[in-house]
Formats: C-alpha cells, sequence, structure tokens
C-alpha cells in the first residue's frame, strides 16, 4: 500500500441543486471560486451563541466569521462541501483578501467580543492565596533545632 501526498487527494461533495451529477469529485485545481459577499450581512449579536446552561460560547475572530459568511455563500451557490475542505478553501481564500476585507471583519470580531462582555460581565472572584503546605513542618524544625542543637 503506498500512500499519496495529502495535496493530490480527491475530495467528494454532493451537489444536490443539480440530480443529474449527484456525486462530484474534485481536486485542488478544480475548486470553485466562492468570494463572500463584501460587506457581509452579518450582525455581530448573532454570532454569540448561548449553551443550555445560559454561558455563551467565546466570541469568534476576524477568521472564524469570514469562514461562516464562506460557509453560507458556499450553500447559497449549491455546494455542500464538509467542514475540512470549506476551511481549506476558505483559508486560502482570506489569504487572497485584501486589507480592507480582513480589517473589516476584525471590526466585526471586536463588536461580537463587546457585545458578549457587555451581555455577560465577567464575574469578580477574588481567590484566596493557599496556604504553604509546608509552613508548619518548618515551624515545628524550626523549634526542634533550637531546644535540641
Amino acid at each position: 500500500m503506498t500512500y499519496q501526498n495529502s495535496s493530490l487527494r480527491a475530495c467528494v461533495f454532493i451537489d444536490s441543486s443539480n440530480p443529474e451529477l449527484p456525486n462530484q469529485i474534485m481536486n485542488h485545481s478544480s475548486h470553485p471560486f466562492i468570494k463572500p459577499p463584501f460587506p457581509p450581512l452579518i450582525d455581530p449579536k448573532d454570532l454569540l451563541i448561548i449553551s443550555k446552561d445560559n454561558k455563551p460560547s467565546r466570541s469568534p475572530n476576524a477568521f472564524i466569521i469570514y469562514r461562516k459568511v464562506f460557509l453560507k455563500t458556499t450553500r447559497d451557490q449549491g455546494y455542500f462541501l464538509p467542514m475540512t475542505i470549506v476551511s481549506s478553501m476558505a483559508s486560502k481564500s482570506w489569504d487572497k483578501e485584501s486589507d480592507e476585507v480582513r480589517d473589516y471583519y476584525k471590526k466585526l470580531a471586536k463588536e461580537a467580543y463587546k457585545y458578549r462582555t457587555e451581555k455577560f460581565p465577567k464575574k469578580v472572584k477574588r481567590r484566596r492565596k493557599k496556604e504553604p503546605w509546608n509552613a508548619n513542618i518548618a515551624f515545628q524544625n524550626d523549634l526542634h533545632n533550637t531546644f535540641f542543637d
């Protein structure tokens, strides 16, 4: 059994928009060109996910927001790709984006973080300093040495 270079592997996806070609094989050179719309129609408040126990998730960074918009764009164009492929394609697309686009997504990430901290402020907990585990032993040794030396 021989192993091939992972950059040469084929990727299978299902395109449910075309019943005549339900399965298509794509290699890296045949990836469709997908460019998310700019500016994206996404509200920073929609990026916050709250779990069942009312704990918010971390606010996403600029690339994660970009990947989310990229995923929506691929699905709108009829591609239903595995997330590993979408992430790879989004990463390559992100590398080609202009500074203006990247800065816009960074601004969205900051707004999402700000919204999260306003809605769920951190609880201030003061940690007590731990007692050193050997303080009592050291004191007893000093007393022992003082009286028996």
